[in-house]
């Protein structure tokens, strides 16, 4: 009866690798208890990454404070009311609580305060400010008794016994109308700047065009009313100190002439605002202070008119060049913190990594960056080659490994992509797929030349796949192991290799029809044609390698099994791979983590390096780490949703790894298309928190302390041997009575080599 079990197991370890395979009854087995988790994701102990400190890898000694607010737009919906909970960037300076509407009398009224969240955010290190006009504006009702009158008294004092009574740093007033002349705006700063304390700040936000240097546009003057251009040029020139940042949404209205979102209408304001635009300045005015001078923006494409929505890429590129000029600016505003959360974070996570440190407004003059592009100055240097482009970062390099698929050719290849689509900071590009064809040559179709030539010179390596999409492997061995057919694909995987000067290959095995020696040795073969320089990277389904005491060790000669397929390869000692990109999308559960985790990211590391606590495997020592890259989709869309990793579960399994000491080497995303189409979320999350290649040499690194909840791991142990226990309810949901498959339990699609492996252990099983 012990060995009919034992065989029905190994039955069902060779059902659950199938793809098409309906994992329902293994996921029954493997469901966690849903622990609740913040938005933003679990706090870092330790080094705390809010208060000014960079976040990237090898910075965490170095200070560098940054300014991001963004508004958070609670209440209800009378006010705002987009956000219910903390859904604010976790790197954000300053929360801007939006909005107090201005009653008939003068005074504001604060709706139901967010207490809670407010304390959230101060225990985080971050400012929290309340705004005023932005809703209603009903400036008027202010001044409806005069200037100074009981109603503009009113305000005041609400005004500051509402920041005073929850503790607030500060105020946002937010002019849309100008129904109030620039003399009246500047008193009220003044007045309000009276009330607040030395650590209270004050923020004014206005629409891009109250500093608009133009000749056809009149100068404002500082009584004049109800004129929204210039408005803000006389209160700068009265030479106030009331305001300590002014924040300009761009957002709102075009800006002279340039194209409205791209990055030259970025640039644009701020050339206007700092009053050095080069076809006009306006006289006699020396521009905002640079160091109180913020740029707002709408966070998503939802967050208001698309048409000025600012991408990404265009702000990263905007800042860049702005800095190659010798430009800063003192942080970025977003509109607003829900539409940002939906985004991903995708703009809040691009203005943390661009934007300059308050420290270059300080002291030494601020090191311009070296931009290669058209210059919009009349000066400025004109290359941006290899230099880190994080402040305080100009002399330090750190090369890291971030791997992305180009799925190109046509149709009958991949054909997702058509053009460059490839996150800027992406290391390697892989072309996806060449094809195997009947005679074991591959296939190439039309390769993308002027791609390969443009990623070459932008610095990335670029490598060819093989494998993915047909995983015809059973040609290159139809006529032996070293025939003609095999010798053929290797001729011709080469030949495209030096024809396109490419820098490695990607051999990508998913049906494991050929036992673990025959992928040795191609490995093998390949790697010896490839030259010094040139790379080879192995990518396999994680089940690869399994620590389980259920699962057997495959055998070196073992055909049409992917459990621990990869072990005896490492166990072989070969050192002919460069890296293996472990896919953890492709419909494989592992080691009773909730899919798409942090957890699950974690865990399929700790397996594929054999350090999982609730078992090693035998004589494996493991992948090791400088080799390991871990695969994954760049979005929902680009795969089985259910096991995307999101941003924020990716930060949360870096930390996670960072507080054991544990490494891998890079992070590989499939795709660029889905990338792209997605912001680049996934590819600047990974790249933010990448372990840099040093990190491999010299020191043992450093781990950081994680603060959250740690993985149970005695619970994980616990559900491995709930499962032993429920092995007989499984083996009858699959087998019956007699031992025959029952065959509404498996889907019609499984695979050929799937069908012969659970033919011949039903043979087996059925001779007991």
């Amino acid at each position: 009866m012990k060995f009919q079990i034992v065989l029905a197991l190994i039955l069902l370890l060779f059902v659950s690798q199938i793809n098409t395979l309906d994992t329902k009854l293994q996921r029954n087995l493997q469901e966690l208890e849903n622990t609740d988790s913040d938005i933003e994701g679990e706090e870092i102990e330790g080094e705390d990454f809010l208060e000014g400190e960079e976040i990237y890898e090898g910075e965490e000694d170095e200070l560098c404070d940054k300014v991001i607010t963004v508004y958070w737009c609670g209440f209800d919906d009378e006010f705002c009311g987009d956000s219910t909970s903390n859904d604010v960037y976790e790197y954000a300076t300053h929360v801007i609580i939006a909005y107090l509407n201005i009653e008939e009398t003068g005074a504001v009224y604060d709706g139901e305060m967010p207490v809670d969240l407010i304390k959230e955010w101060h225990e985080a290190g971050k400012k929290v400010l309340i705004s005023v006009g932005g809703r209603s504006g009903l400036w008027s009702n202010i001044y409806q008794d005069g200037e100074d009158g009981e109603s503009y008294d009113m305000f005041i004092t609400s005004l500051i016994d509402i920041v005073n009574t929850y503790n607030l740093d500060g105020v946002d007033l937010q002019s849309l109308t100008y129904f109030a002349s620039p003399a009246m705006f500047l008193s009220l700063m003044e007045d309000v700047k009276a009330e607040l304390n030395e650590e209270q700040i004050l923020i004014v936000s206005l629409m891009n065009v109250a500093v608009y240097p133009s000749a056809q546009v009149p100068m404002q003057g500082l009584y004049d009313e109800n004129q929204a251009w210039n408005y803000f040029v006389p209160i700068v020139q009265s030479g106030t100190d009331a305001y300590d940042f002014v924040q300009v949404q761009i957002y709102q209205n075009d800006y002279l002439g340039q194209e409205n979102g791209s990055a030259e209408f970025f640039i644009h304001n701020v050339l206007g605002w700092l009053n050095i635009y080069s076809e006009y300045t306006i006289p006699d005015f020396e521009g905002v202070d640079m160091k109180k001078l913020i740029i707002s923006l709408i966070s998503s494409e939802d967050a208001g008119d698309e048409e000025y929505f600012v991408s990404p890429e265009n702000l990263k590129e905007a800042i860049l060049r702005l800095r190659a000029e010798k430009i800063n600016i003192a942080g970025i505003n977003l509109w607003n913190s829900y539409f940002d959360y939906l985004n991903d974070f995708a703009l809040s996570k691009a203005a943390f990594e661009t934007i300059g440190c308050l420290e270059g407004f300080e002291g030494e003059e601020i090191e311009g960056e070296e931009y290669e592009g058209e210059d919009f100055l009349p000066e400025g240097e004109d290359s941006l080659e290899g230099e880190d482009i994080y402040e305080g970062e100009e002399d330090d390099e750190c090369e890291k490994i971030l791997t992305i698929y180009w799925c190109g050719f046509d149709e009958e290849f991949c054909g997702d992509s058509s053009s460059n689509d490839v996150y800027e900071e992406a290391s390697h590009v892989i072309i996806a797929y060449l094809n195997i064809e009947e005679t074991g040559a591959v296939y190439d179709g039309e390769m993308p030349v002027d791609l390969i030539k443009e990623w070459h010179e932008a610095g990335k390596k670029v490598l060819i796949s093989v494998g993915g999409r047909s995983g015809l492997w059973s040609n290159i061995y139809q006529d032996g192991e070293d025939g003609e057919s095999y010798d053929l694909f290797i001729t011709s995987l080469i030949d495209i290799v030096n024809t396109y000067n490419l820098d490695g290959v990607d051999l990508q095995t998913l049906t494991y029809y050929a036992s673990p020696a025959m992928f040795l040795s191609l490995m093998e073969d390949v790697k010896a044609e490839l030259n010094e320089d040139q790379i080879l990277i192995v990518s396999l389904v994680n089940v690869a390698v399994y620590p389980s005491e259920l699962v057997p060790i495959q055998g070196l000669y073992e055909e049409n099994q992917a459990w621990n397929y990869f072990v005896p390869i490492v166990q072989s000692g070969t050192d002919a791979y460069d890296y293996v990109q472990v896919q953890i999308y492709q419909n494989n559960d592992y080691l009773n983590a909730i899919n798409g985790s942090g957890e699950f990211f974690v865990l399929n590391v700790l397996g594929w390096l054999n350090k999982y606590p609730g078992y090693t495997i035998p004589d494996f020592a493991g992948v090791e780490d400088k080799k390991l890259i871990i695969s994954i989709l760049a979005s929902e869309d680009a795969g089985t949703d259910e096991y995307f990793v999101s941003a924020e579960n990716l930060m949360e399994a870096f930390e996670n790894l960072r507080s054991q000491n544990i490494k891998i080497a890079g992070i590989n995303l499939w795709n660029s298309h889905y990338d792209y189409l997605n912001d680049f979320a996934l590819s600047k999350a990974a790249f933010e928190n990448l372990f840099c290649l040093e990190e491999f040499e010299g020191e043992e690194y450093e781990g950081e302390e994680f603060e959250g909840e740690e993985i149970d791991f005695d619970k994980v142990m616990d559900e491995d041997n709930e499962e032993n226990l429920a092995i007989d309810d499984i083996i009858d949901e699959i087998v019956d009575e007699d031992g025959d498959l029952i065959d509404e339990s498996i889907d019609a699609n499984v695979q050929k080599f799937g069908i012969a492996a659970l033919a011949a252990l039903l043979a087996l099983v059925a001779m007991i």
